[in-house]
């Protein structure tokens, strides 16, 4: 087996050389490798590199750490657990048939910096914390992980599973995924404090796609991360860009995120979803974060859906804007939000619904639906403007289906279709200029300037 040179930088300063295959590290230090690394394992489930203590600067020197063959479960870079103060960086893992880099259990202090994984058959980087010992005080930056989970069992692009206070930043999660199986590009389960600020998901494709799939989380931070051009390729299935549900799932703050352009298929049921709340999912809080250009049978920007405990989720300055439903039957409309069966007590504050199209259904810029529909939300200070359906009857500004209770206040709807009715439907008569239909089971305040405003086209 051909031997590899690395240079040993040891704590107390000595340097040393030494000549190792696949290399278990278990003497801290700092590590440097002076050429590229083909590895061909004997059995399966072995890895390139393994860390097996703590305190260890592991620098792969700009060097490509490869496969020369097909054993299946071959990782590039594994830390044991319950290490802490690892650091590894600078180089490439790829065309590896397992996970690029991974991360035990009880973990600390791990850092990951300027990585690419190209063609990792499994994951990119998988950061698996458990019950009890979970993943801590760690950081992935200036990381790469591009064309991963196409072998048979590829799933996560990025894996975070019960981690806590761990920080994403400036990383591409990009071409990952197949045809054949269902992908989460960025899988965040079970995590609390955990921060992603600049995390691009592009261009990844599955039968079903999730770009930002978040279960189980708290007090988490998302922060200009941007999913867009990926797409769901099965038939009937869902393409969504921030997928946010499980019981806990609470306290988020998604600041100036983006799904943009992300499509599934045209025919039905298929679906495109660009921040879907469901399950438990409450107290999360969305700062100007935009669902533009997104296409499927039928497309949601902002959707809620209860009926377990989606409660108290506020939007604020955000954007719903030229999303495409393009069914060719009924069900395929386009709502730019879309409150659904129960989920209650939320705040819509200054944001804009508009342009959103269905070529065969309805268009709505703000809809309330599905059993009790939604209830004590309060909708102020927005505009809901040229959401167009299949024609005049099917094009809503609001239209409030089912829902009680709830406050309209300074909101503004305009060529939604071409007649007033269809501006805000299901609106107070008391609270709106030129309405002539009435909800008294909702709420507003009237006329003067606290009022709402339809316009005839």
């Amino acid at each position: 087996m051909k031997k590899h040179f690395i240079v040993i930088i040891f704590a107390l300063g000595i340097i040393s050389q030494l000549y190792a295959p696949s290399q278990q590290i278990t003497v801290p230090g700092s590590y440097l490798y002076g050429e590229d690394v083909t590895y061909s394992p004997v059995a399966t489930n072995d890895s390139i590199i393994q860390i097996s203590t703590n305190n260890v600067t592991f620098d792969l020197g700009g060097r490509i750490f490869t496969q020369g063959n097909l054993i299946a479960g071959l990782n590039g870079i594994i830390v044991d657990p319950n290490l802490t103060n690892i650091i590894i960086r600078n180089g490439y893992i790829q065309n590896i048939t397992g996970t690029g880099i991974g991360i035990g259990q009880g973990c600390s202090r791990i850092t990951i910096d300027n990585i690419v994984t190209f063609s990792c058959d499994l994951r990119g980087m998988n950061l698996g914390g458990a019950t009890g010992t979970p993943i801590t005080d760690s950081e992935v930056k200036n990381c790469s992980l591009l064309s991963c989970c196409q072998g048979a069992t590829g799933d996560f692009g990025l894996r975070l599973f019960q981690c806590s206070r761990v920080k994403v930043t400036n990383c591409n999660i990009n071409n990952n995924g197949l045809s054949s199986h269902a992908l989460s590009s960025v899988r965040v389960n079970t995590c609390l404090q955990c921060d992603f600020q600049g995390v691009n998901v592009l261009s990844n494709i599955g039968t079903a796609v999730v770009g930002f799939d978040i279960v189980t989380s708290s007090t988490c931070l998302f922060g200009n991360c941007l999913v867009r051009n990926n797409t769901a390729l099965g038939a009937g299935l869902t393409m969504t860009a921030f997928a946010i549900n499980g019981t806990g799932n609470a306290f988020n703050v998604f600041n100036n995120c983006m799904s943009f352009e992300n499509a599934a298929p045209a025919a039905n049921p298929s679906q495109c979803f660009s921040f879907d709340l469901s399950n438990n999912s409450f107290a999360n809080l969305f700062i100007a974060c935009k669902a533009i250009g997104n296409t499927a049978a039928a497309v949601n920007g902002f959707n809620l859906t209860g009926p377990t405990n989606v409660i108290n989720n506020s939007f604020i300055d955000c954007i719903a804007q030229r999303n495409n439903a393009t069914g060719a039957s009924a069900g395929s409309a386009a709502a730019g939000f879309a409150i659904n069966n129960t989920a209650d007590f939320g705040m819509i504050l200054r944001c804009v619904s508009s342009f959103n199209t269905s070529t065969n259904d309805s268009a709505y810029g703000l809809l309330f639906q599905g059993g009790t529909g939604g209830s004590n939300w309060s909708i102020r200070e927005s505009e809901f403007v040229r959401n167009i359906g299949s024609g005049n009857a099917t094009s809503f500004g609001i239209n409030i289906i089912a829902g009680t209770t709830n406050m309209f206040s300074k909101n503004t709807a305009f060529n939604n279709g071409t007649t007033q009715g269809n501006q805000m439907s299901g609106v107070p008569v008391s609270t709106v200029f030129n309405r002539n239909t009435t909800n008294l089971n909702n709420n507003g305040a009237g006329s003067g300037p606290w009022g709402n405003v339809d316009i005839i086209p």
